[in-house]
């Protein structure tokens, strides 16, 4: 539960950040790179994706792989993974781990609580200096990379990289790098926008399962 919960926060804190960029010494190429994909990202109504959270430790660490998907709409969320599933409709955040029958409750408090993917489409609340790195391709498409450096009065990653899909203008791979040079990478597929989804969908009813032992910490 512990890695869980901190899983969590590192998402959060990737899903509060391209609506906000504060770069200060940019390459002109990477800054209008970025800017186009925050434009394109702050117009959108919802999305889904399937993504990876890939964690690189140094030392004899086994590193850690997470494949989930996602769903997003104006701040409300769905994230589905193979052991837990997370909702967030703006008023409370399910944590449901249908291993051990439970489902854990938690308010959301705009301007406290961390929203999970507003932080993926920042790519950072800091200051940071930008470098334009080439084309890269895979699976046959085409991205911008692009390099960052952190400032470290700001943000706790010293060094940073973002793909930029040369087609959709969506960024679709961000990895950071800690000052201890551990690497933490997540990577978005299937990314489908604009399609309508319901409200609904981002709240849990726990009554749907009598079973389940709920954890109300509002």
């Amino acid at each position: 539960m512990k890695f869980f919960k901190n899983w969590v926060l590192n998402l959060s804190l990737l899903v509060l950040s391209l609506f906000s960029l504060a770069f200060s010494d940019q390459d002109e190429k990477a800054e209008i790179l970025l800017r186009n994909s925050q434009a394109m990202l702050t117009n959108l109504e919802d999305l889904t994706a399937r993504f990876q959270y890939e964690i690189v430790p140094t030392g004899k660490t086994a590193p850690v792989s997470l494949v989930g998907e996602l769903s997003y709409k104006k701040g409300k969320y769905v994230i589905n993974l193979n052991e837990h599933n997370i909702y967030n409709d703006l008023e409370t955040e399910w944590l449901i781990i249908p291993e051990q029958n439970l489902a854990i409750a938690n308010s959301y408090i705009p301007g406290e609580s961390v929203n999970l993917v507003e932080y993926i489409y920042r790519v950072f609340d800091s200051p940071a200096s930008s470098s334009y790195q080439g084309m890269v391709e895979q699976e046959g498409r085409q991205f911008h990379k692009i390099y960052l450096t952190m400032d470290p009065n700001f943000s706790s990653y010293r060094q940073a990289y973002v793909w930029i899909d040369a087609e959709t203008k969506f960024p679709v791979k961000y990895a950071f790098v800690d000052a201890r040079q551990v690497v933490t990478t997540y990577t978005f597929s299937e990314i489908r926008v604009n399609l309508g989804l319901v409200d609904s969908m981002f709240s849990f009813d726990p009554s749907a399962d009598p079973n389940l032992e709920i954890q109300d910490q509002r």
